[in-house]
């Protein structure tokens, strides 16, 4: 496994650009929440689509696919929570961190597959 420190720097920065908007528009005490919340998230996902490579091509596909997919349901799932802006605080950690956690469990088991 091979990281773009560059590329990584840069999705980082896009990432914390998305995440900033999208806290701008929430009131309240859950500013911080959906900021880091949605920088964290959005910063894995988004560095697993562009800046992260492996020895087998179809690994690559398959990793970035899913990266994409998964960017597209937290940048969704942000974006609802946002707009709902009465953002109840189990539901958010839930939907966000389990999105974020089943990412992983499918990436580590795509890159443990030799293909």
């Amino acid at each position: 496994m091979k990281i773009n420190t560059f590329t990584a720097i840069l999705l980082v920065a896009l990432a914390s650009i998305i995440a900033f908007f999208l806290s701008f528009y929430v009131s309240g005490s859950n500013k911080l929440l959906v900021g880091i919340g949605s920088f964290l998230s959005m910063a894995l996902t988004l560095t697993g689509t562009l800046s992260i490579s492996y020895d087998y091509d179809r690994t690559n596909t398959l990793t970035r696919i899913t990266s994409a997919v998964f960017f597209t349901l937290i940048l969704l799932s942000q974006i609802i929570f946002t707009v709902i802006n009465s953002i109840i605080l189990p539901t958010y950690v839930l939907v966000t961190g389990g999105l974020t956690i089943l990412y992983f469990l499918i990436i580590y088991g795509i890159s443990k597959s030799k293909h």
